[in-house]
């Protein structure tokens, strides 16, 4: 179990490292254009993840308007994953309410962008 929380917060790393020195260029298009996700091609609008990894790389430059017009969601990524990964090297009860309110505001602001998405299409 040790190796295993030691390998998830090393791939959190690694991933967001990754996306922090990715080129500006990959992110630049809008999220109509060319999406591969299967709910936009289906129903003419973006799910709720769509446009998140943009949004997140946006933060991380600290671009934060051009990540809350992406995905308001991206306000809770990165205190969701903070929380997780204290939780899994301090499981204590305290920790463990800490991440199920940082995950469950991360849900709520997904079924958010949803509904904001479902109404304006």
């Amino acid at each position: 179990m040790t190796s295993l929380k030691y390998l998830s917060v090393l791939v959190a790393v690694i991933g967001l490292t990754t996306l922090y020195f990715l080129p500006t260029d990959l992110f630049a298009s809008n999220l109509e254009d060319n999406s591969y996700c299967i709910h936009h091609q289906l129903f003419g609008f973006g799910c709720p993840g769509c446009g998140l990894t943009r949004a997140t790389y946006y933060f991380l430059h600290q671009n934060y308007s051009k990540a809350l017009e992406l995905n308001m969601a991206v306000v809770f990524v990165f205190p969701a994953l903070a929380s997780d990964v204290l939780y899994k090297f301090k499981q204590q009860q305290t920790f463990r309410k800490i991440r199920f309110t940082f995950f469950l505001l991360f849900c709520l602001s997904l079924l958010i962008v949803y509904i904001t998405r479902f109404v304006h299409h």
